[in-house]
């Protein structure tokens, strides 16, 4: 006869037994020696050349010092062992955000880069052991598409009311001390924590201007993306101990409640904890909205619509792809008509690939003609003409191979749909609506 099972409170992480208090306090020591492997430091910088990243301020690109990898490894060992090491000024870039704002994007050199990977592959197993189910961003075998799930599930469930959560500038005002600590209750080898501090520290090359920066991690380093979820990991314990539903990719983050009371003091809780971890709520961005309303989320909009949960595509990913299209659609390109759709084609499909498990029949179709209406223009240098005869909407797609949008939608729905009949069940059909594909079993074709 089996023990009856104990009830699991709403949030809590039930696919993971208890750990025992010694297990949760062991720290780890001597791993700078696994850093200055030559075969990890070989791997880290393969991750690197795979990631195909600009070059830092010292203009040296991936290739030029992969050309005299071995001699380059070996002087970072040197340097590594000496402590002598210091990792060059982070040359900054701006973004345009789709509000007029820009975001600071950090780009280290590639020698900084090859040492951050490596640090990276150490600490990322040891803390990857303790993160939340809930949260899905830059984590192995996690993406977009597993934070997606989740939320899809919650709200499907009941969750109707949903707080969207922005952290004002994150990644720029995590402080530095209490990072570092985080880091050191599973860390215990100065050598390792020191060059987290290095990492923190590095000057910032903005222009002519070189700035230290005194909080913040730099959006772009390798190890960033690590050092975040580390430091949200307190806010991740706290929510699940209280037994508050939410997702989190990266600094993206939505509590979800049945009632709006429940959400509103998830919103308190979570203002709490991140004003102790130094951080802050935007009010102007955070709100609360009811699944009625629509939440957006990693560029998708869930919505529930006459009794059925639907998933768009959100304005501003939209106005994004516009705006991209645009550009590498420009009259005065000066490009050939083919290797302006090549360009155009890896971005087209790259973006559908994202979003073609959206409700976007319609919004493709109309996206698809309107793409080729602004290629035509570019062959005539104007917008109103008459190429539509010599150059039809099949010449490109068949003739120049451009991805149309509303086919990848179409194959996505007609696979999955033979992988249903196969007995696969890669789809469940929930309220009547049959496009709901945020669920498991849809990450072959992602």
């Amino acid at each position: 006869m089996g023990k009856t099972p104990v009830p699991v409170r709403e949030g809590q992480r039930s696919d993971q037994a208890p750990r025992s208090p010694d297990e949760k306090r062991r720290k780890f020591h001597s791993l700078m020696g696994q850093v200055l492997d030559l075969r990890r430091l070989r791997a880290a910088y393969e991750a690197v050349r795979s990631n195909r990243g600009e070059p830092g301020v010292d203009g040296v690109t991936v290739e030029a010092f992969g050309e005299q990898l071995e001699a380059n490894l070996a002087a970072l060992v040197v340097e590594l062992r000496a402590k002598t090491y210091r990792p060059q000024p982070v040359r900054r870039v701006w973004i345009p955000k789709p509000d007029g704002d820009q975001r600071p994007l950090g780009i280290p050199a590639v020698r900084d880069r090859v040492v951050q990977q490596a640090v990276l592959q150490v600490l990322e197993p040891i803390f990857e052991a303790d993160f939340s189910s809930h949260s899905h961003g830059f984590r192995p075998g996690r993406s977009t598409f597993s934070a997606l799930r989740e939320l899809y599930g919650q709200v499907r469930d009941g969750h109707v009311w949903i707080v969207d959560v922005d952290i004002e500038k994150f990644f720029d005002e995590i402080p530095h001390e209490p990072l570092i600590e985080a880091v050191a209750e599973r860390v215990a080898d100065g050598s390792v924590l020191r060059l987290v501090r290095l990492f923190l520290e590095a000057l910032i090359q903005d222009g002519y201007r070189v700035v230290r920066p005194k909080a913040g991690t730099p959006q772009g380093g390798v190890v960033s993306p690590l050092l975040a979820n580390i430091y949200l990991a307190r806010l991740d314990r706290v929510l699940e101990a209280e037994g508050i539903s939410f997702v989190r990719y990266a600094d993206d983050v939505r509590l979800n409640s049945r009632t709006e009371a429940g959400a509103q003091q998830a919103l308190k809780r979570t203002g709490a904890v991140l004003q102790e971890l130094g951080l802050r709520l935007s009010t102007r961005k955070t709100k609360l909205v009811r699944l009625s309303q629509g939440v957006d989320f990693l560029g998708y909009r869930l919505i529930r619509q006459k009794g059925h949960l639907n998933v768009y595509i959100t304005p501003k990913a939209l106005e994004r792809f516009r705006q991209e299209v645009r550009r590498l659609t420009r009259r005065t390109a000066g490009k050939s008509l083919r290797v302006m759709v090549s360009r155009l084609d890896r971005y087209v499909r790259g973006w559908g690939e994202y979003f073609k498990r959206a409700q976007a029949a319609g919004v493709f179709d109309r996206h698809d003609r309107w793409i080729t209406r602004r290629l035509r223009a570019f062959k005539a240098k104007r917008w109103r003409n008459g190429l539509w005869r010599r150059y039809p909407d099949q010449y490109f797609w068949v003739h120049l191979g451009l991805t149309r949008l509303y086919h990848l939608r179409r194959d996505f729905i007609r696979e999955l749909e033979v992988r249903r009949r196969a007995g696969n069940r890669p789809v469940e059909r929930s309220a009547g609506n049959p496009h709901a594909t945020f669920v498991r079993g849809t990450e072959a074709s992602s």
